[in-house]
């Protein structure tokens, strides 16, 4: 086990709000795909599949497509167990060694407790323990695999998850110990993402998609901007910058030279919400005048399609 924050290059403490003009007002929108790109590294890309309106489990997550490592597995989402036995079985088929299966056990607030799962392909088994406070936010995770435990500890301000404390020990001495303090500004978390591997930098295993079936907690009312890690050696700080639309759904997230793209649809599938554009940007001040670069202070930008981009930088 390792831990698995997100510590990639710095960004100046900037907050990057795209809006662009959409055709769907009010439709629920479920998290259709993701794709996450680095340079130098093959593009990892998750497409999702909800069960369709008016049928048993109505909008819970089905199917997630998984390509990653140039291979691609099927994860499926079993919930025939859930009323009658409080368990969701978890499969995913693909090359060998990217088969798995993992018992969820629900408890009473609907969110799973415990999770116990096998590799086929190696004979390993882990074990994964869920804390939650009474609003329904995830406090708290214990990984268990033969002498080795992985602890993370979270905590909450206004439901905004602001720190994460990493424990790892093996055979009782301790081998990590890191905490993540996350900061908001105020980005609205429309989409109700919490992506608790990739952001967050939460090792759930094989569970990174868990949430996504509504199985563990609810998120945050905003997305994070800003993240310092500190160990007893280094300290760490970068930022997330987030693309949104009209209806301030994320299309895009950068992380130092990372890129992470989300794609949305409706509950019955039909649209798709992207907000992305090629055109060259023009840069205006807060007095109106046009710039070449983006300098300190609100920088405006028009891009070509009428949509406007707003940055404020601090320095």
């Amino acid at each position: 086990m390792k831990k698995k924050f997100t510590t990639i290059g710095c960004l100046s403490a900037v907050l990057l709000i795209t809006l662009s003009v959409q055709d769907i007002v009010g439709a629920e929108r479920k998290l259709k795909s993701t794709s996450l790109s680095e340079p130098g590294e093959p593009t990892e890309t998750a497409s999702y599949d909800y069960y369709e309106e008016g049928r048993e489990f109505e909008g819970r997550l089905r199917t997630v497509e998984d390509n990653s490592d140039r291979e691609t597995s099927i994860v499926t989402f079993h919930y025939d167990n859930l009323a009658t036995q409080k368990k969701v079985e978890v499969t995913a088929e693909g090359p060998m060694r990217q088969q798995y299966s993992v018992t969820l056990y629900i408890g009473d607030n609907g969110y799973a407790e415990r999770a116990e799962y096998e590799y086929p392909y190696t004979g390993k088994s882990e074990a994964i323990t869920f804390e939650y406070d009474e609003a329904g936010h995830l406090t708290g995770t214990r990984i268990v695999e033969n002498d080795e435990t992985l602890e993370y500890t979270l905590t909450y301000t206004s439901g905004n998850l602001t720190q994460v404390r990493c424990i790892e020990t093996e055979n009782g001495i301790i081998e990590e110990d890191y905490t993540a303090n996350l900061t908001y500004t105020g980005v609205p978390n429309t989409g109700e993402l919490m992506f608790y591997d990739t952001i967050f930098g939460i090792d759930l295993e094989v569970l990174e998609y868990t949430y996504f079936a509504g199985l563990l907690g609810i998120a945050s009312p905003e997305l994070p901007t800003g993240v310092t890690v500190r160990d007893e050696d280094s300290v760490e700080t970068e930022s997330f910058v987030w693309t949104l639309d009209t209806d301030n759904y994320p299309t895009k997230l950068v992380v130092g030279d990372e890129t992470m793209l989300f794609t949305w649809t409706d509950v019955s599938g039909i649209e798709e919400i992207t907000g992305e554009t090629d055109e060259t940007p023009v840069i205006y001040g807060a007095d109106g005048i046009s710039r070449t670069t983006v300098g300190q202070g609100l920088n405006i930008i028009r891009n070509a399609d009428g949509s406007t981009v707003k940055i404020l930088r601090n320095r």
